[in-house]
């Protein structure tokens, strides 16, 4: 069995909490003050993370990752908000520490990609009785961030180092998740969507863009020089433009400039 004390000693949603709070941020605009991610590999181990460290150790200490949402068995895609589903057991438990912590009305999504299912958790104060609501209505904003969030993660160091922090999730039937698919201001929208950018979800064909490929690409569009891209995530200039070639060769393109533009094209990034 996992060692909890020694997991929590250095995961990094307790040592960059602040890098967490910041990236989180944007959604303080739409009312939702909880974010946490968990992503389930083929052999059921869990790398996860949320913007409520006190919460997070809780959850840790108690094994409640082998009592969440994920432990149901669902749809590749799914919607569900749990003040709908009907837990059991441990299950209900984790749902009352989840209000404990002053999380509530939690709304999940879940999403597939090749050997990943990912869950995504969205709660807000347990008296804002209007958030389910806004859940069903507005789907396509956590959308929109969930695309702002996984660029984020690739982008930042301290929170890439998730990668190296998964737990075993054990297998039970102590849970069962029933829910159904049930307003905000468009200012209060507006601002939400400035905060992020105005995101679409990225083609088939930037998949297998690796993490170094992506941070490369993406300064490289915000106008930053190779040397400069070294700088910032610690990798040499030719190293640099090793990443760029690679990309230049899988989107066909014959310079820098072009390769530009096929990525903006492909919905890489906004344009600058």
């Amino acid at each position: 069995m996992i060692n909890i004390e020694k997991f929590i000693q250095g995961h990094p949603a307790f040592d960059h909490a602040d890098d967490m709070a910041q990236v989180t941020k944007p959604l303080n605009k739409l009312g939702i003050s909880y974010f946490a991610h968990v992503r389930l590999d083929n052999n059921n181990n869990a790398v996860i993370t949320n913007n409520h460290p006190n919460y997070l150790e809780h959850y840790f200490s108690g094994y409640n990752f082998n009592y969440d949402l994920h432990m149901a068995d669902i749809e590749s895609h799914g919607f569900f908000l749990w003040d709908l589903a009907k837990p059991k057991g441990n299950s209900e438990k984790l749902y009352q520490l989840a209000q404990a912590h002053g999380v509530g009305h939690l709304c999940t999504l879940v999403r597939r990609e090749a050997g990943y299912k990912h869950y995504y958790h969205f709660g807000a104060d347990p008296h804002n009785d209007t958030m389910n609501t806004f859940y069903t209505q507005h789907m396509d904003l956590l959308d929109k961030y969930l695309l702002y969030y996984n660029e984020q993660f690739y982008l930042n160091d301290n929170l890439f180092k998730l990668e190296r922090f998964s737990c075993p999730i054990g297998h039970n039937e102590d849970s069962t998740w029933e829910s159904e698919t049930l307003m905000l201001d468009q200012d209060e929208i507006a601002a939400y969507l400035e905060s992020i950018g105005s995101r679409e979800p990225c083609e088939e064909a930037l998949n297998s863009i690796t993490r170094r490929e992506f941070q490369c690409a993406h300064y490289m569009l915000h106008g930053m020089t190779s040397k400069e891209i070294g700088a910032k995530i610690h990798i040499s200039p030719r190293t640099v433009e090793v990443y760029l070639e690679r990309l230049r060769n899988r989107f066909g393109s014959k310079n820098k400039i072009e390769l530009a533009r096929h990525l903006i094209e492909a919905g890489f990034l906004e344009q600058i």
